[in-house]
Order: structure tokens, then C-alpha cells, then sequence
């Protein structure tokens, strides 16, 4: 019984990361960016897995985008930090770190 949930839950977890690349694949990389971000900074009530799932797709669109390495750090950092304030429970830090990044890339890439 253990392997048949095991196997269930692997496959489940397979089908979401393709629905997540298929999902990413179809939007552009700063479209993707600023949809992902905007989505969690306007919606208080996202479960973890969702914020997570945001998160996943903001940084997929970052690897695709052409910035400067500079510009490419600094969005990183913010994601990477906004990812651990919502890990441990800190979403204001979270979302302060996401608004700052959206403010950045709106002047610089849109």
C-alpha cells in the first residue's frame, strides 16, 4: 500500500512540474516575471505550495531574461529572500522584498 501512495504521489508531483514548465514555456519570460510577482503581492491568502509555485515561475522567467549580472544578483537575492521569509513564516519581509524587486524590474526591463 506504502509503494502504491509513493508511486501515486510521485506521479502526481511529475504532472505539476510539466504543467509548470508548460505554463512557463507559453508566456514570455517578463510577462511570467511580473504576473508571478504581482500574484502574490495581491493575494494575502496564498497557501505555501502556491506562493511556492509563484516563486518557482518568477525565477524561471529571471533565468530567461537578458540582465546585466548586476541586475541579474539583485533579483535573485530578493527572490531567494522573499522565498525564506515566506518559508518561516515572515510574509510581510516577503512581500516588502517582492514589491522592491517589482519596482526594479518595471524601471528596468519593462
Amino acid at each position: 500500500m506504502f509503494m502504491m501512495l509513493k508511486t501515486m504521489l510521485e506521479t502526481l508531483t511529475q504532472d505539476r512540474v510539466r504543467t509548470v514548465h508548460q505554463d512557463a514555456a507559453a508566456i514570455a519570460p517578463t510577462k511570467m516575471l511580473l504576473k508571478s510577482l504581482q500574484t502574490i503581492l495581491s493575494h494575502e491568502d496564498l497557501d505555501q505550495a502556491t506562493v511556492e509555485q509563484h516563486l518557482s515561475r518568477a525565477r524561471l522567467a529571471l533565468d530567461a531574461l537578458p540582465l546585466s549580472t548586476v541586475e541579474y544578483s539583485q533579483a535573485a537575492a530578493a527572490l531567494e529572500n522573499a522565498y525564506g521569509y515566506f518559508e518561516t513564516g515572515i510574509p510581510r519581509a516577503a512581500r516588502y522584498e517582492l514589491r522592491i524587486l517589482l519596482r526594479s524590474l518595471r524601471n528596468n526591463v519593462a
